[in-house]
């Protein structure tokens, strides 16, 4: 049974410069992390108000695979729709709108199928 993917934590978000910490038995060194820096205008809205949440219907509950470098995209998706838009969601929100938008268009999903196929 495959090990459930390590997701970022705050750390990993927050925490720049040449810190060395342990991986598994490993010493890792940890890349260099450019602070972020916000627009005055985005950071007064954002710090001023809470978030705006995603309400979402009925779900239910369903299972799918994905490659932990996708899991991690994902993750930073949210996070940074959280920080660009104060629009907090779930990941389960994002990825039902990604479907929504590209579940119709049966064409372009081959292709993409296509193109995976021959990695």
């Amino acid at each position: 049974m495959p090990r459930k993917p390590k997701l970022p934590s705050a750390a990993d978000f927050f925490i720049g410069g040449d810190s060395v910490k342990q991986q598994g038995g490993k010493t890792v060194k940890r890349q260099k992390v450019q602070a972020f820096e916000e627009p005055e205008a985005n950071a007064k809205a954002v710090q001023g108000s809470p978030p705006r949440t995603v309400n979402s219907g009925f779900t239910e509950k369903v299972t799918f695979y994905l490659p932990p470098n996708l899991l991690k995209t994902l993750e930073l998706s949210r996070v940074q729709i959280l920080l660009d838009h104060n629009l907090k969601a779930n990941r389960s929100q994002i990825v039902q709108v990604i479907l929504e938008e590209m579940i119709q268009n049966t064409d372009r999903i081959a292709s993409l199928l296509e193109e995976y196929a021959e990695k």
